[in-house]
C-alpha cells in the first residue's frame, strides 16, 4: 500500500534553476509526498553561477567561486557531491584604491576575505548546479525555454502559471521562486490574486528591492603572466572596477584548446556598469581594458596581446537589500516562497543554497510535504 494518495500528493512550481531552487530539489527525499516541475526560461541551469565554454576557454562569468563558514556547505562540497572535479584558490586577494594603488599587505583587514577556503570546480562553477540536478532523489520534470509571466489565484492557497500568450503551464500547491526580485515584481504585476489590495501590497514591495547591475568582462592576455594574487577588489568604492580574478589561477581548471595565457575577469562598479546599458559592446569592452592596464602595469609591454575578450551584462546581479520579513510571511501564507540572493539581500552562491535547504526543512516541520 502507498503511503501517500495520488490526492494527498502536493505539486510544486520552482521557478528558475539557480543553485537556490536546485538545492532546494537536492534537499527533497523520496518521502516527500511532493511533485516538482522547474521551469527556467534559458537553455541552461545555474543562473548567475555561470560558466561559459568558448573559443577554447573556460572561464566563470558571473560568481566566481564559493566559500562558506557553514559546517553544511563543507560538507556538501567535500562528502556528499561528487568531489572528483572540485577544487580550491590558494592566492590571495587584495584591496586597492581609487589611485590604482594595490596593498599587498597581509593584515587582519585584507585577511578577512581570505580567511575562507575558496572552492571552485575544474570544468566551472555552474558544476555545482549540474551536481545537485544529478543528486537529486526525487522524480522532476526539467523545462527549459519556458519563461513564467503570470501566476492566477485558483483559491486560497493554489496557483495557475501562465507562459507567454496566457498559455497555461499547470496548477499548484506551492510555488518557490529562484530569480531576481525585480523579475518576481514584473510577474505579480501581470497577475491575478483573490484581492486587489493583496496584489498592490506584493508589488509595491517588490519592487523597492533595486538591484546593483554589474558589467563582467574576461579578457585573456599571451603569453601567460604569472601573478601574485588570485584576486584584487576595491576598498574605497570610487573605481570604476569593483572587482578583478585570475581566472587562470583556477588551479586544475581545464583550458580547454588554450594554453600560454593569463585570463582575467574583470567586474565594473554599479555607476559604470548603469552606463552601459546604451552603448556598444565593443566600446565598453576597451574602456574596461584600458582601466585593467592602467591598474595592472605589466599588461602593457610590448609584447603582452589581447587574445579574447567576452562580456555580459548582469542586469539584476546583486540585490541591496532583502525582502521585508513581513512579506515574506505573507506569501508564505498563500504557499509563495522566496529563494536565493532575492531573499538574503546579497550575492551569496553558499547563502542561496542555504535557503534551499532551510525551505525544505521548513515544510516538513510545518507538514506541509
Amino acid at each position: 500500500m502507498e503511503k501517500f494518495s495520488p490526492s494527498s500528493i502536493k505539486k510544486l512550481a520552482s521557478i528558475g534553476c539557480g543553485v537556490s531552487n536546485l538545492s532546494f530539489l537536492y534537499s527533497c527525499t523520496l518521502s516527500d509526498n511532493i511533485t516538482i516541475d522547474l521551469f527556467e526560461k534559458e537553455k541552461r541551469i545555474s543562473g548567475r553561477a555561470s560558466t561559459r565554454k568558448r573559443n577554447g576557454y573556460i572561464y566563470d562569468l558571473g560568481a566566481n567561486y564559493i566559500s562558506s563558514s557553514s559546517e553544511s556547505i563543507k560538507d556538501l562540497l567535500e562528502n556528499k557531491l561528487n568531489k572528483d572535479d572540485l577544487i580550491t584558490i590558494d592566492k590571495w586577494i587584495y584591496p586597492f584604491d581609487k589611485d590604482n594603488k594595490i596593498s599587498f599587505t597581509k593584515t587582519q583587514e585584507t585577511n578577512k576575505h581570505n580567511r575562507l577556503t575558496k572552492y571552485n570546480y575544474k570544468y566551472g562553477i555552474n558544476t555545482i548546479s549540474s551536481l545537485l540536478l544529478k543528486h537529486a532523489v526525487l522524480p522532476h520534470n526539467l523545462n527549459f525555454s519556458s519563461l513564467v509571466t503570470s501566476i492566477s489565484q485558483v483559491d486560497n492557497n493554489r496557483w495557475e502559471l501562465f507562459s507567454t500568450n496566457d498559455t497555461s503551464l499547470g496548477t499548484y500547491d506551492y510555488i518557490t521562486f529562484g530569480i531576481p526580485v525585480p523579475q518576481i515584481a514584473s510577474i505579480f504585476a501581470n497577475s491575478k490574486f483573490n484581492s486587489d489590495n493583496d496584489k498592490e501590497y506584493y508589488v509595491r514591495e517588490l519592487q523597492a528591492v533595486e538591484y546593483k547591475p554589474v558589467y563582467s568582462v574576461a579578457v585573456a592576455f599571451e603569453p601567460k603572466i604569472e601573478m601574485d594574487f588570485y584576486a584584487l577588489i576595491n576598498s574605497d568604492r570610487e573605481h570604476d572596477i569593483s572587482w578583478v580574478s585570475v581566472e587562470t589561477e583556477k588551479k586544475g581548471r581545464t583550458s580547454g584548446e588554450k594554453e600560454n595565457f593569463v585570463m582575467f575577469i574583470v567586474q565594473m562598479s554599479e555607476n559604470f556598469s548603469k552606463d552601459c546599458f546604451n552603448l556598444a559592446t565593443e566600446s565598453i569592452n576597451k574602456r574596461v581594458i584600458e582601466k585593467l592596464k592602467a591598474l595592472l602595469p605589466q599588461l602593457n609591454e610590448d609584447n603582452v596581446k589581447v587574445s579574447y575578450v567576452d562580456s555580459k551584462l548582469w542586469k539584476y546581479a546583486l540585490p541591496k537589500k532583502g525582502i521585508s520579513s513581513e512579506l515574506i510571511q505573507k506569501l508564505n501564507e498563500r504557499n509563495i516562497f522566496i529563494l536565493g540572493d532575492s531573499l538574503l539581500g546579497k550575492g551569496r552562491v553558499d547563502g542561496s543554497i542555504l535557503t534551499g535547504f532551510e525551505l525544505h526543512n521548513y515544510l516538513k516541520r510545518n507538514s506541509l510535504i
